[in-house]
């Protein structure tokens, strides 16, 4: 049953940005649930914990999404033991390695039909999740530690912007409609 687990990650990861380096690293004491903050001190690389890959840390917004994800971990409630302030762990109950995420990503990856590894597609659908939810280039950008420049890129060949255009037109015209049944209640 560690389902949940890897669906809490892909959310989190989708909707942070992170990378999976400093989503192995991620710990409790990381994530401000009242403030919606998730503090980025750490990174798991080449099986060392060490600093972020630009060498500082950062702060970036805990979702609605993620942070219900989170709420959703078994892990979320239990009482501290050994390696319990990690937030992501194998089944073992271990720090997630490269190698262990890599293999439960193939299972997923074969199952959905995906090209990606864990990190591109998580980031790609984050950046197309945040542009669907209304969030401008600029805050897209703060959330996923890109430049703008890249969130417009990465947009106009994944962003399926038409989706977007289209869903504004469909809000557009079910106000409309509301209204013209406000007017006309007969109709």
């Amino acid at each position: 049953a560690h389902a949940p687990q890897m669906r809490a990650l892909m959310v989190v990861a989708a909707y942070s940005g992170m990378r999976p380096g400093e989503l192995m690293a991620l710990e409790w004491g990381d994530i401000d649930f009242e403030g919606n903050r998730i503090y980025v001190q750490r990174r798991l690389y080449q099986g060392v914990v060490d600093r972020p890959k630009n060498g500082k840390a950062k702060t970036i917004a805990l979702t609605p999404p993620a942070k219900e994800a989170l709420h959703g971990l078994p892990s979320f409630d239990q009482p501290p033991v050994e390696g319990a302030e990690l937030v992501f762990r194998s089944k073992q109950g271990k720090r997630l390695s490269q190698p262990t995420l890599t293999a439960y990503w193939a299972q997923v990856r074969a199952r959905a039909s995906l090209e990606h590894d864990f990190y591109l597609a998580t980031k790609h659908l984050g950046v197309h999740l945040l542009y669907k939810l209304g969030l401008s280039k600029r805050a897209i950008a703060a959330q996923m530690g890109w430049s703008e420049k890249n969130v417009g890129d990465l947009l106009r060949i994944y962003g399926h912007a038409d989706l977007v255009a289209l869903a504004e037109v469909d809000a557009l015209y079910a106000d409309a409609q509301a209204m013209h049944e406000e007017r006309d209640p007969a109709s």
